[in-house]
């Protein structure tokens, strides 16, 4: 290769929520025909060791090779992306989906990037999701960039999470929102369809067409407080009327509960800034839906969202270093 060309390398952070998301989402990486040529993929830790969560390391570490590079003029532009899980450092004897354990596991991952002066260059949060629509949009993958923190729980009457923060209730935006070249408008349209090509649908009331629904303001709801699976039937709806009341609000594109967490601490612990930050959500059901959509083929429900964001990130990670970050 030529040595005039000049070489910028992006890391990626990529944290998903729970452990039965995150197998789907890293084993897209380990099947050469679902992920772009000349990606290197090392693992890290994957299969984790469910009880010994002791140890901060990511699932895989993945990079791009300058055969598959994105170019510009004489700038060759390469990625460097770890995949972490956030269920893989709680404490067993916690519930798997409290806030406050969520939180406890992301200060120690945030406080080890700043100990060795690392800080990513994007954040990615990840997980499934519902979708506020009352058609289905099952099987679809959602991305957005800001987020909305609701409290199920405002009154602590829940013992296993009782997390606060004072952004609550207070639409979050990224470096990603107000590109001058926008964010979404940058993404080359085959990034979208070798993507779509590859989404499976959901067992249970899926879209016609599974597909990648993206906008730079979209809103990620985050519904926190919630260790029972019950209160999704009530909380979620409650959460977004209460969203939608608000002035000048944004699509809502994905009600879950963690993707605020990702990005509030991120920002509390990386000297009071986060990088650009974007969510990606696996659309599972329609809110108010779950014990419908979900409950009955939970593990399909929830392997097909979540191996189709897998899809979306694979094809998504190439195209974040070319990015014009101008406002």
């Amino acid at each position: 290769m030529d040595n005039q060309v000049k070489k910028i390398i992006k890391k990626i952070l990529v944290i998903v929520n729970k452990n039965w998301e995150t197998d789907p989402v890293v084993n897209v990486f380990f099947n050469d025909k679902a992920i772009p040529k000349d990606y290197s993929v090392t693992v890290a830790k994957h299969p984790v060791v469910r009880k010994n969560p002791a140890v901060l390391l990511p699932r895989i570490r993945i990079s791009n090779t300058a055969k598959n590079a994105g170019k510009n003029n004489d700038t060759l532009f390469l990625f460097e992306a770890e995949i972490w899980c956030i269920q893989d450092f709680m404490d067993p004897e916690r519930n798997s989906s409290s806030s406050s354990e969520k939180v406890r596991v992301l200060y120690q991952l945030f406080e080890q990037y700043k100990k060795t002066n690392q800080t990513p260059d994007f954040l990615i949060a990840m997980g499934t999701a519902g979708y506020p629509e009352p058609d289905s949009y099952n099987g679809c993958v959602t991305i957005g960039t800001q987020v909305l923190i609701n409290d199920a729980h405002p009154d602590n009457e829940n013992k296993d999470s009782n997390w606060h923060h004072n952004r609550f209730g207070i639409l979050v935006p990224s470096d990603l929102t107000k590109l001058a070249n926008g964010f979404i408008s940058q993404i080359p349209y085959s990034t979208r369809y070798n993507a779509e090509c590859r989404f499976i649908p959901t067992p249970l009331n899926p879209v016609e067409t599974p597909r990648i629904m993206a906008g730079d303001k979209y809103v990620a709801l985050g519904n926190v407080n919630i260790t029972d699976y019950s209160d999704f039937i009530w909380a979620d709806k409650h959460a977004v009327e209460k969203a939608r009341n608000k002035e000048k609000m944004d699509k809502i594109a994905s009600v879950e509960t963690t993707h605020g967490i990702i990005r509030m601490i991120a920002e509390d612990c990386l000297y009071h800034s986060t990088p650009p930050f974007l969510f990606i959500s696996g659309i599972t059901d329609r809110v108010g839906y779950f014990d419908e959509e979900v409950t009955p083929r939970v593990y399909t429900q929830n392997f097909v969202a979540s191996h189709n964001m897998g899809i979306t990130l694979a094809w998504l990670l190439q195209d974040l270093p070319g990015i014009n970050l101008k406002k």
